[in-house]
């Protein structure tokens, strides 16, 4: 059950932001914890198209979480640098502007509920980071590209990128009390019980051609049936994931539409399954999820895996380099024990080795379950965001160009499994992208974007062969992946027994 402890602990939302020891009262509350998750949500911006909600103290009062003590678990992830959010967070919300065309992240905003002594001078101070006045709120710059915004005492506003102009106009809203999400889409989604609540508002997102196309490729579908199914894709709201932590992890995917649905519910699904697979956001269980629609919406049901669960939670990214942890009591009097002496950096560098080995062996299980190529693209650059993500200080400098090169070499992974060719030089231990490849077609999605590369052909009457080609250059690239994945493999071993060398043989045990 480790697995689900580290998912727990957990940029860009493609659909995603680095935002957010011990405060034992969150353990001990009562069942009756007062949810602000709405009220946390109306300081977010007005244009927000997308929401993201972490119950953390609901969450951690479950039997399960108590259990198993996810608690400590999570706070030594976030201390140790593997990311998560610390147990001391209550509430957390956050809302994204995102293009979903391309799809890329705009910005990011989000909301925390912490102790009330956890306050914007600390956090500056501990940052070692100048206090500014932006829009009549105090704001320190965290020490990634981000700021942080004293909102109210026990509630903080973090903001990436960390562009101060934006951080200003934010700060302002929230002085003014003008902010809260314009969507009653989103809104109605802070309503949602789900420990853990993702919503994205996609009112006129489908490009028109591009679901036609899509639809055309389905020759299962009977032409009168097509058109109607268009008609209805045309009339989609927003898609809201629900997830509950007890003894099982469960989910619940609403896809909300402004019309009926009908008969139509197995087709809604397959259509979002063919979506998440050209994004390379497959979940596993929602190939077998159950379905059911109802009115305007269809509903698909399953189990989450840990693995799946810890995918969803890589969208969210806490680090200590914005959230410093709170300070450690002092040792009482009758404490005599006096923890044994380790060389410098080694529990850093511990830290980040294991983190980094976490994301690796997360990737490879996902490898080998994947029943398509290209559905594991987007895990393989989140998990790479994540590394870049991981604090430095004190980790051994070689450890620090393996994890350097290891989120590259997950890049492109995620590059070939879109379709990108590569030139790998294995006896070097290097890869360049084909620069004489331009994969135009790469990324083309229903919302109507172009990924990494100018398109040549039209959509509209092309997108079958399109589809041909992207899957044939995927296929060819298998050779080229598993040689990156010896790679890594090799690279593995060797820098493990280079820290076994300067750290004794137990690391990083």
């Amino acid at each position: 059950m480790h697995s689900i402890r580290a998912a727990f602990c957990p940029r860009q939302f493609r659909f995603s932001l680095a935002v957010v020891a011990l405060c034992t009262n969150l353990l001990t509350m009562s069942a009756a914890i007062a949810d602000d998750a709405p009220q946390l949500a109306q300081q977010l911006p007005s244009s927000v198209n997308a929401i993201a909600i972490v119950r953390v103290g609901e969450i951690l009062q479950s039997p399960r979480a108590q259990r198993e003590d996810w608690a400590k678990t999570a706070d030594e992830n976030f201390l140790s640098g593997a990311g998560g959010i610390p147990s001391w967070v209550k509430n957390f919300v956050i809302g994204f502007n995102v293009r979903t065309a391309v799809p890329e992240e705009v910005w990011a905003a989000a909301v925390a509920t912490v102790p009330t002594d956890h306050t914007i001078q600390m956090i500056s101070q501990r940052n070692e980071m100048p206090l500014e006045m932006l829009g009549g709120l105090q704001a320190t710059r965290g020490r990634g590209n981000n700021y942080l915004v004293g909102i109210s005492p026990g509630v903080l506003g973090i903001w990436r990128p960390g562009v101060r102009q934006e951080v200003a106009r934010w700060a302002g809203e929230i002085a003014a009390k003008i902010t809260g999400p314009s969507s009653d889409y989103l809104m109605a989604a802070t309503a949602n019980p789900g420990q853990m609540v993702f919503a994205i508002d996609l009112d006129h997102a489908l490009d028109p051609n591009n679901t036609q196309a899509m639809l055309e490729m389905n020759r299962q579908l009977a032409a009168t049936s097509r058109a109607g199914l268009q008609s209805l894709l045309m009339s989609l709201k927003g898609v809201t994931l629900s997830i509950a932590v007890a003894e099982k992890t469960t989910a619940q995917v609403h896809i909300d539409f402004s019309q009926p649905v009908g008969n139509n519910g197995q087709a809604v699904k397959d259509f979002l399954l063919e979506v998440l697979q050209q994004m390379g956001a497959s979940i596993d269980e929602l190939d077998t999820s159950s379905v059911s629609a109802s009115g305007n919406s269809v509903v698909l049901t399953s189990d989450f895996s840990d693995d799946s669960l810890r995918r969803m939670m890589s969208l969210i990214n806490a680090s200590p380099r914005l959230m410093p942890a709170k300070p450690a009591a002092p040792p009482t009097p009758s404490t005599t024990v006096t923890p044994p002496t380790s060389a410098p950096g080694r529990a850093e560098s511990r830290a980040y080795f294991r983190a980094v080995d976490n994301y690796l062996n997360d990737l490879e299980r996902a490898k080998r379950r994947a029943t398509a190529n290209s559905r594991t693209a987007l895990w393989h650059d989140n998990f790479a965001r994540k590394i870049d993500d991981l604090p430095t200080a004190g980790v051994d400098p070689d450890l620090l160009n393996y994890g350097s090169d290891v989120a590259s070499k997950l890049r492109a992974l995620g590059r070939s499994l879109q379709g990108q060719a590569m030139q790998i030089n294995a006896h070097e231990n290097t890869l360049v992208y084909d620069v004489d490849f331009t994969p135009g077609w790469a990324s083309v999605n229903v919302w109507g974007g172009i990924g990494f590369g100018e398109s040549s052909f039209n959509v509209r009457s092309n997108l079958q062969q399109v589809r041909e080609r992207q899957a044939e250059a995927v296929i060819a690239g298998t050779d080229q992946r598993d040689q990156i994945w010896t790679m890594l493999r090799d690279q593995r071993s060797q820098v493990l027994r280079t820290m076994q060398q300067r750290f004794g043989a137990d690391f990083p045990r």
